[in-house]
């Protein structure tokens, strides 16, 4: 059962609308051109005062890398943010970042990879597999973790469709916080669900899914990973929750995974919480982040 806290957040959503940008393509438009008039995004001002800040250049993007001073150097954590392709990395998304530096205690490498409708999945994943290979060159595959929250989570299942295409080496895990695994979102089950989620709905996903194929049928594997080859990846593991328009397709992925495949896979199903909710300060993203590190130490 969700936490009063949980609780209380989604009725908070629910009084303001939070979803209301997502409802028309008209209204995500506005959205994001508000958000470009922001400037880009960079780790907030706690970020610098409790880790060190490494910020670089690669293949013509801004990259991070955040750790704590008594940081693991040997383990690494590659993580993707969400924003439906089309919006900023955020300050939600870099205390998601600290929160795995504190459990894992290793370095995270964040990439901020250019957004839709701006650029597509096609300008994504040949600098993404590169960023990969660089950290191939600095650790061992069997300490690398790659996680992904929504969007991320979506485009994390990707590259490693690509890295097994590439023939590299998978990584350890892959950790899927709330991913969106299929961008044209054609499920019935998901339109089922969106009365049920206080973030998302669909007109919105639909149209920015469709920016982000640039073009190409958004059910191409690199926009729905779902599609794709699972076999022969690494360890996955999913975070859901039941008021998560993404929850079927979550399914729809353990299913595939286990039934068809017989692939490894672990689905963790929260009852009664929304999208991403291990991003925001909840008893249940304590839970979460014990379940992650148990993942690691397996």
């Amino acid at each position: 059962m969700a936490s009063i806290q949980s609780k209380l957040l989604i009725a908070a959503m629910n009084l303001t609308w939070q979803k209301s940008f997502l409802t028309t393509g008209k209204r995500l438009r506005a959205r994001i051109a508000k958000d470009r008039r922001k400037g880009p995004f960079c780790p907030p001002a706690s970020v610098y005062r409790k880790a060190v800040v490494h910020q670089s250049t690669r293949h013509g993007w801004t990259v991070y890398t955040i750790a704590l001073p008594d940081a693991d150097l040997g383990r690494h954590v590659l993580y993707l943010h969400g924003g439906a392709y089309v919006f900023q990395i955020g300050p939600l998304h870099f205390g998601y970042a600290m929160r795995l530096c504190r459990v894992l205690r290793c370095p995270i490498t964040i990439p901020i990879y250019p957004l839709a409708p701006e650029h597509t999945y096609r300008d994504v994943f040949p600098a993404l597999v590169e960023i990969y290979r660089e950290l191939l060159g600095r650790h061992d595959p069997g300490k690398l973790m790659v996680t992904g929250d929504s969007a991320g989570g979506g485009m994390a299942l990707a590259l490693l469709q690509c890295l097994k295409a590439e023939k590299l080496p998978q990584p350890r895990d892959l950790v899927l916080i709330s991913p969106w695994l299929d961008a044209t979102l054609a499920d019935p089950a998901a339109a089922a669900m969106e009365s049920k989620d206080p973030i998302l709905a669909l007109p919105g996903l639909i149209q920015a899914g469709r920016m982000y194929a640039g073009g190409d049928d958004p059910a191409t594997p690199l926009c729905s990973p779902i599609h794709g080859d699972l076999a022969g990846l690494g360890r996955v593991s999913v975070f859901i929750g039941t008021r998560d328009l993404f929850w079927p397709d979550c399914r729809r992925l353990h299913a595939r995974m286990t039934t068809e495949i017989g692939a490894a896979i672990e689905t963790f199903e929260y009852p009664g919480l929304f999208h991403s909710w291990p991003l925001c300060p909840l008893p249940e993203t304590r839970a979460a982040m014990n379940q992650i590190l148990q993942v690691m130490q397996r």
